[in-house]
């Protein structure tokens, strides 16, 4: 589980495929609300592009509703180009 993340807070949350390749590329990351207060529209969490850099792949989250919990899944081509990876983690935002 990823830090705990107050509703005003905007973070940037890493990616680290270094265990599973080299490089990655084309990635893409989804939040799914998966637990605590609904969310309708998860994805607004997710500001800006998602971004890689040797094998880590970053991305910005900003807002999210007080009690919930995100699913962030992060997705991305390996070096060989065919291989594709799945990293997830849960983000819970809480007031605290």
């Amino acid at each position: 589980m990823l830090s705990i993340k107050a509703p005003d807070e905007t973070v940037l949350v890493t990616f680290d495929f270094a265990n599973l390749t080299a490089s990655v590329s084309n990635p893409s990351v989804t939040a799914t609300n998966v637990m605590g207060a609904t969310d309708l529209t998860p994805s607004s969490i997710l500001l800006g592009s998602t971004q890689a850099a040797g094998s880590k792949v970053t991305q910005i989250v900003a807002g999210g509703v007080d009690g919930a919990y995100y699913e962030l899944r992060c997705r991305a081509l390996g070096a060989d180009g065919v291989s594709v990876f799945v990293l997830s983690d849960v983000l819970p935002i809480l007031t605290v």
